[in-house]
């Protein structure tokens, strides 16, 4: 009976342990999400940096092409 009882701990402790750790690990893909979703509209944020400058290179080119043509 005392072993049997005994074993039933056993059994909660590891099943609180494992709720535990699988607490953890969801808070921890929730993050790597979280910051997966921070990488990409960075990626994106940069993209149109890049964009904008490109314009901006071409724009002055262009001016400068002009001035240098008259």
């Amino acid at each position: 009976m005392v072993i049997t009882q005994l074993m039933k701990l056993m059994q909660e402790d590891d099943q609180a342990r494992e709720d535990e750790n699988q607490e953890v690990v969801d808070e921890n893909q929730e993050e790597v999400k979280e910051n997966q979703e921070e990488v990409d509209e960075n990626q994106k944020d940069e993209e149109e940096d890049q964009n904008k400058n490109k314009r901006g290179v071409s724009i002055v080119s262009s001016e400068y092409d002009s001035i240098s043509s008259e």
